[in-house]
């Protein structure tokens, strides 16, 4: 008898353990439901993925009887609950004090496509062609076109640094190359003295990591995807490759460890690459005058969730200041217009996630920077992404005009822009991402 009491007495005490961690559960999802329903503490934006948040569905008869009525609520609620970015935080946090946090991955997880062999083309020209049809126009308001924030795509997360990866599709691939080749037949038909050149930018990961590296994570070899990209593109199109220049330097500071872009210095050995196939002699880097501004966090660092090993180590942002020409005037998507803003900013002031910014007034549908020290009537159109940003300082001593079109929110021609102003020399300067994301091509398609 005495041994079934001593039996039954774990037994109990399971039963109430289970019974009070039941309760606690219980309780725990009511509290989580209750906060949810705190309208008021609701944020409308996020700092954190520099957007705004999903906005509270209307009612329609249809959506409710198809159900999507309640799928979107669904998303509303998981989009806007209220300290949302306090609780991705911490949860990276938490993460780092289990000690899981030494590699992680962070956005949508993609599959790369193999790199079809350059020597063997599987599409004709003609078949390229049909992919740059016209599109219709960007929806605007206000006027202004609509772009998707900036964004690091999936990240990798390694020790006190993060890296923005790419993965090669050939659909898009050859569809950028296509509208491209269209660029390039527009141009020369309008303008036949014009020159064109296609720059792609490699991402940090290819190269840091040895081949042998990429290969295990299942990540895009970036040098093999130049070479594909440029193999499908005009053989007028003058080609500039980084890839081998900036793996020499690999040991240098050439990307940020929180952001996705390259530092002044990566653009700089680009520049110097644009320099020997236009054929002109690029500048010392030693010429120029140098601006410093400490503790950037960027966009990286946002998308991991702020992780903490990442805010223990923030970027630099080291920029050059062109010799012959310190302002320039940019065109705003909203209609604004900024006279002699500076090309190089002064951003010591400014927030830890907009350091970047300092180049060229960051990211506008249109700028023109004319420098008074040349008098050839010179002209450059640097038609770019966010990576030609830091890469446009060192272009401008060369010309006495530059333009600059950001053509994610750029509404007009720019063939018909290089033909009106008869532009010498079309500098196309995008990052690997860029040919791959089907907005982006959109947009770039949408301007020719």
């Amino acid at each position: 008898m005495k041994q079934q009491t001593a039996k039954r007495k774990p037994a109990l005490l399971r039963k109430k353990v289970d019974f009070w961690k039941r309760v606690v559960f219980f309780l725990t999802m009511i509290i989580f439901f209750v906060v949810g329903l705190l309208w008021f503490f609701r944020p409308a934006t996020s700092d954190l993925e520099k957007r705004e948040l999903t906005k509270f569905p209307a009612f329609t008869p249809a959506s409710f009887w198809d159900g999507s009525y309640f799928s979107q609520v669904d998303t509303w609620y998981a989009d806007t609950y209220p300290w949302r970015e306090g609780l991705m935080t911490a949860n990276t946090y938490f993460k780092g004090l289990y000690g899981i946090q030494t590699e992680q991955m962070f956005g949508q997880h993609q599959v790369a496509e193999e790199i079809p062999d350059t020597t063997s083309s599987n599409t004709s020209r003609a078949e390229l062609e049909e992919t740059a049809q016209p599109v219709p126009p960007a929806t605007t308001v206000d006027g202004a076109i609509q772009a998707p924030p900036e964004s690091a795509g999936s990240v990798y997360l390694s020790g006190d640094r993060a890296y923005s990866l790419y993965y090669f599709g050939q659909e898009n691939s050859d569809r950028y190359a296509a509208i491209l080749n269209a660029y390039y037949d527009n141009i020369k038909a309008a303008s036949p003295s014009s020159n064109v050149y296609s720059i792609l930018a490699p991402l940090a990961y290819g190269i840091d990591f040895s081949d042998e590296v990429l290969d295990e994570m299942n990540w895009s070899h970036e040098d093999a995807a130049i070479d594909y990209l440029f193999s499908r593109m005009d053989g007028g199109i003058a080609k500039v490759d980084p890839f081998d220049t900036l793996r020499s330097h690999q040991d240098e500071y050439l990307y940020f460890r929180t952001d996705h872009h390259w530092t002044a210095l990566g653009a700089y050995y680009t520049y110097t690459d644009f320099c020997q196939a236009k054929g002109i002699a690029s500048h010392n880097l030693n010429s120029f005058n140098t601006l410093t501004f400490d503790n950037f966090l960027g966009t990286m660092y946002a998308s991991s969730n702020q992780a903490p090993s990442l805010a223990a180590n923030p970027d630099t942002v080291i920029a050059y200041e062109p010799n012959g020409v310190k302002t320039l005037t940019a065109h705003q998507a909203d209609g604004t217009v900024l006279e002699n803003y500076r090309i190089i900013a002064d951003v010591s002031t400014w927030n830890s996630s907009s350091k970047y910014n300092c180049f060229i007034a960051g990211d506008q549908p249109y700028e023109e920077i004319h420098n008074p020290a040349i008098t050839d009537g010179s002209s450059a159109v640097v038609v770019k992404d966010s990576y030609g940003n830091a890469f446009v300082p060192f272009l401008v001593d060369h010309y006495q005009d530059v333009y600059v079109i950001d053509f994610r929110y750029y509404s007009g021609s720019i063939s018909q822009f290089v033909a009106q102003n008869q532009i010498d020399d079309v500098i196309f300067l995008n990052n690997l991402n860029a040919t791959g994301a089907k907005n982006l091509l959109d947009s770039l398609q949408r301007c020719l």
